[in-house]
């Protein structure tokens, strides 16, 4: 299993796979939304994406089966898209 956790909360109780410690130690910058990825084959290695209200959510990449590498997905055209739709 690839961990993918996605925080787009402002606030509440921390729940993150990543113990805070080593999250202070990665990520410097403030931050409203943060997405984290881990590999079944690395997880003790983490990819971080902290971002600010103020910027768009990054292209990740999806973690497939071992060695079948990523795919890629669009946070921010998914969070469009369902807006768009709630909108409807």
């Amino acid at each position: 299993m690839h961990p993918v956790e996605i925080d787009l909360l402002r606030e509440g109780e921390y729940t993150w796979a990543l113990p805070p410690s080593r999250l202070r130690e990665q990520v410097r910058q403030s931050w409203h939304y943060l997405i984290s990825i881990s590999r079944a084959d690395a997880p003790e290695h983490y990819l971080l994406y902290p971002r600010t209200v103020r910027e768009r959510l990054p292209v990740i990449p999806i973690p497939l089966a071992i060695g079948d590498g990523n795919a890629p997905l669009d946070v921010q055209a998914v969070i469009d898209q369902c807006l768009r739709e709630r909108s409807i």
